[in-house]
C-alpha cells in the first residue's frame, strides 16, 4: 500500500500518537530530515512533520511539542493559472490565527494545446506571456502586502518567528520567489500546500487554518 496523508491538530496528534503505540507492536521513534518517524515491527510507519526541524527529543512529549510549534507571523502566497491570493497572518492572544492583510486577483492563462505548426508556436508564446504577467502581478502584490515582513527579514533577528506558506502551481510560485524584491522569503521555514484550488480569500483563510496543523504520512504494509 502507498502513503496516506492527514493533517492533525495538537490534540489529535496526541491521540493519534497514543493509538499508534497501543495498536502496533514494538514501536520505535527516530528523527529523519527533521521529521519524527514512528516505526512498528509489523511494518507500519508514521511520519510527522511540522514547521521546524525536530532536534534530539528526550521524550514523546518533547517531540510533539516541537512538532506543534508555529511561527507567530506567516506570509502566504497562493498561485494558480486562474489567479493569486497573497496574505499576512498573525497570532492573537487567544491563539487564533487571523489574516491581517490580503489581496487576491484573477488572471487568465491558457491551458489547452493548440494545433501544430505556426499556430502552436504563437499559442505557446501567448501562454508564456500570460504566465509571466500573472507572476509579475502576484509578485507586485506580495511586495505590497508583505512589506512589513520584507523590511524585518533583512536581519536574522527579523526572521526569528516568521514562516512562509505557499500553495498551488510550483513553477509559477518559483517565479514569484525568484523576484529580487522577495528573495529573502526563501530563507524562511516553509510549508507547502500544492492541493489548493484557484486562490480566493476563502482558500487563503483555509490555508491559515492548515498552517496550525501537523502533517502526518502513514504507510501500511
Amino acid at each position: 500500500m502507498g502513503w496516506h496523508h492527514l493533517e492533525l491538530t495538537a490534540e489529535r496528534l496526541s491521540r493519534w500518537w497514543g493509538r499508534f503505540h497501543a495498536e502496533h507492536p514494538e514501536v520505535h521513534r527516530h528523527l529523519e530530515n527533521g521529521a519524527v518517524v514512528l516505526t512498528s515491527s509489523d511494518g507500519t510507519v508514521a511520519r510527522f512533520t511540522g514547521w521546524y526541524p525536530v532536534h534530539a527529543a528526550s521524550s514523546d512529549d518533547d517531540a510533539r511539542a516541537q512538532l506543534t510549534a508555529v511561527p507567530h507571523e506567516i506570509a502566504i502566497i497562493l498561485l494558480r493559472r486562474g489567479g493569486y491570493a497573497i496574505g499576512r497572518a498573525g497570532a492573537e492572544e487567544d491563539g487564533r490565527r487571523v489574516v491581517r492583510a490580503h489581496k487576491s486577483g484573477t488572471r487568465y492563462v491558457q491551458s489547452r494545446t493548440a494545433a501544430g505548426g505556426w499556430s502552436q508556436q504563437r499559442f505557446a508564446r501567448r501562454r508564456e506571456n500570460q504566465a509571466e504577467g500573472l507572476v509579475r502581478a502576484a509578485a507586485d502584490q506580495a511586495v505590497r502586502i508583505l512589506a512589513p515582513f520584507l523590511t524585518e527579514l533583512t536581519t536574522p533577528a527579523g526572521r526569528a518567528d516568521v514562516g512562509l506558506a505557499i500553495g498551488g502551481d510550483a513553477f509559477l510560485l518559483d517565479g514569484v520567489l525568484d523576484d529580487p524584491r522577495l528573495i529573502q522569503l526563501r530563507e524562511l521555514p516553509r510549508r507547502e500546500y500544492p492541493d489548493v484550488p484557484d486562490p480566493r480569500f476563502k482558500v487563503l483563510q483555509d490555508v491559515v487554518r492548515r498552517t496550525q496543523l501537523v502533517d502526518l504520512a502513514v504507510h501500511n504494509p
